[in-house]
């Protein structure tokens, strides 16, 4: 873990005692941590996210509990209890920001007008309908073993041990690439037939 160094807060002897008071249970210890880490975990969490994220409660208050967690389990902590909590919460902000650098954030407000009727209207239902109809044709002409794995993945969603037993193949990676072959196989038929 990448732990800052030298961020002692309050006397270390006091600081041992809470550590040592925590681990033994005391609930008074408990507070006392708490209000021991909460500014300087707060301080990390807005200083990666801003002041007014929406997650910053839930970071500080999950890395509190892993603080209290980490001495409880390990019957106390030596070293700098602070500098571990500031690391997780720094850590937990990573996680979060990466996350949202994969899942963008789109405020409901923003996309109430645009969210669609769950229920299909006659034209997406022929669709649909015809489109399923079509694809079970498709299958349907296909060789024994392919039209098998397809309806054990797709249809039928069995576990890949299973397909892979039911199919007679040695690995997994084996079934993936038979059904890479009977899929680029469906492929050329369902083309064939637009």
């Amino acid at each position: 873990m990448n732990q800052p160094t030298g961020r002692h807060t309050g006397d270390a002897a006091a600081i041992a005692a809470i550590i040592a008071g925590v681990a033994a249970g005391d609930h008074d210890a408990d507070v006392a941590l708490h209000a021991l880490l909460r500014s300087p975990v707060i301080a990390a969490v807005r200083g990666f996210l801003g002041a007014d994220d929406l997650e910053t409660d839930d970071i500080a208050q999950d890395t509190m509990l892993v603080a209290y967690r980490y001495i409880r389990d390990g019957g106390g902590f030596t070293g700098d209890i602070v500098a571990l909590a500031v690391t997780v919460a720094r850590n937990r902000c990573r996680s979060v920001l990466a996350r949202r650098r994969r899942r963008r954030h789109v405020p409901l407000e923003d996309a109430q007008d645009r969210v669609p009727d769950p229920r299909a209207g006659p034209a997406e239902s022929l669709l649909s309908a015809d489109a399923l109809a079509t694809l079970r044709e498709g299958i349907a002409r296909l060789g024994t073993r392919c039209r098998a794995l397809l309806w054990a993945f797709y249809v039928d969603e069995k576990p890949m041990e299973e397909i892979r037993a039911l199919s007679g193949l040695k690995t997994v990676q084996g079934v993936y690439y038979r059904r890479q072959v009977c899929l680029r196989e469906l492929a050329g038929m369902l083309a064939g037939r637009l």
